[in-house]
């Protein structure tokens, strides 16, 4: 196999990996959209009240504050609005969270 056959092929898989890449970035955007719209209508069910813009905001903004008391940056929390940061239940914001909760 020649030099210019070899670049060639390495072409072809940098290009078939980089497809790749792109629909497994697709599907997981496509996947959580699907998740984010079905827990905003059960939130919207057992919340109604967020179904008022106005009140919804008021809530939001609430809850962006205590989180930002917690420790959240806002990068942090519009990266997790979004899909593109996870936390777990172990992170030392979440327990306080649950624990404010648990003693309010």
């Amino acid at each position: 196999m020649s030099q210019y056959d070899l670049c060639v092929a390495l072409l072809a898989e940098i290009t078939r990996c980089s497809i790749e890449h792109h629909k497994q970035a697709t599907d997981k955007q496509m996947q959580f959209a699907k998740f984010a719209e079905e827990q905003d209508r059960t939130f919207a069910q057992k919340v109604p009240e967020t179904r008022d813009r106005e009140k919804a905001g008021e809530i939001q903004t609430r809850a962006r504050e205590m989180l930002k008391s917690l420790g959240f940056s806002t990068e942090q929390l519009v990266r997790g609005w979004i899909g593109e940061e996870q936390f777990s239940l172990r992170d030392r914001r979440l327990q306080m969270l649950v624990y404010r909760c648990l003693t309010a």
